[in-house]
């Protein structure tokens, strides 16, 4: 009598099912990017789509902050299986951190933050392999 445990299928439904969740925790990036729940300071500004924004706010202005989110990359460093995801839009800088090159300071938002909050990372990840092993 014994049980069978096949390694390599779990490490290839690890994978797949950390690959699906890093997409799913991408497209929350994107959520919360057009979410209006973003505090401003100051008042009422007129943003160059045209649309005047209070606050809270959503931090999508021209799409261009939305529209510059690359591809999941998915990269093994030592033991560790790191998903970088990343915006390459001139000003994705300045609206995580609120910094500019001109020491100007605005309320920066941390988007990846709130999407940890609005998603439970660990439960989507469950839920990807159980379906990748069949159970």
């Amino acid at each position: 009598m014994g049980i069978n445990f096949d390694r390599a299928k779990l490490n290839a439904g690890i994978t797949k099912a950390f690959t699906k969740t890093a997409e799913v925790y991408a497209a929350q990036l994107q959520v919360e990017l057009d979410t209006p729940e973003w505090q401003w300071t100051g008042k009422e500004t007129k943003r160059r789509n045209g649309e005047v924004v209070d606050s809270p706010r959503d931090i999508n202005d021209t799409a261009e902050l939305l529209d510059s989110q690359q591809p999941v990359v998915i990269e093994e460093k030592g033991d560790v299986t790191v998903a970088t995801i990343e915006y390459d839009c001139d000003h994705a800088a300045v609206v995580y951190t609120g910094w500019t090159d001109d020491q100007t300071v605005y309320p920066g938002r941390q988007w990846d933050k709130a999407a940890q909050e609005h998603m439970n990372v660990t439960q989507h990840f469950a839920e990807h392999l159980k379906k990748e092993l069949g159970l």
